[in-house]
């Protein structure tokens, strides 16, 4: 099956929290609530996950699949070229964090021309239109970024519902999202 969607995922601050760290005492534990919806949006979009974090590079698989199962990834929901993480933001020389992340993302797209639709999550300002910014770094990802995410892949929160619990009768009210 060709993936035509993806979620190009920053962990550290979107998926991690100050909740989890309290919780596990490490703040490079990823909140299970996060992935656990991340999971359900990817079910009901057919999106894979592609790693852009620091901690994803492509000598670190092990390492990134352990931290991802461990949080309650669904494994098939990670794309086969799993991770983005050509070269590191740490201390780049030339180039701000935000120009080497968003240039490691597009090199990714370019190399996968079947991708036609994609969403960024990073807590880095990329310069990319499908970008869901987050800017909480206490708390992560937050409800309104799911909305955003799910509203860039054209998924009703419903249907995220319904791939957590297919035998959901009743429709949840959401909020409207307001861009």
């Amino acid at each position: 099956m060709t993936v035509t969607k993806v979620l190009i995922l920053d962990f550290d601050v979107p998926a991690t929290n100050r909740l989890s760290a309290l919780a596990t005492g490490s703040p490079f534990e990823l909140d299970p609530l996060v992935i656990r919806i991340l999971n359900n949006i990817c079910k009901a979009s057919g999106a894979k996950i592609v790693c852009s974090s620091n901690r994803a590079g492509l000598d670190r698989k092990d390492d990134v699949m352990a931290l991802l199962t461990k949080a309650g990834l669904d494994v098939e929901n990670l794309h086969e070229d799993w991770s983005s993480s050509y070269e590191s933001t740490y201390k780049p020389v030339g180039k701000t964090s935000e120009e080497v992340r968003t240039g490691n993302n597009q090199r990714w797209l370019a190399e996968h021309p079947e991708v036609t639709s994609y969403v960024a999550i990073d807590d880095l300002l990329l310069d990319m239109p499908n970008l869901v910014h987050v800017k909480d770094q206490n708390n992560g990802l937050l409800f309104e970024d799911f909305q955003k995410i799910c509203a860039l892949l054209s998924v009703d929160l419903n249907d995220v519902v319904l791939a957590a619990n297919p035998g959901a009768r009743a429709r949840i009210k959401f909020p409207p999202f307001n861009p």
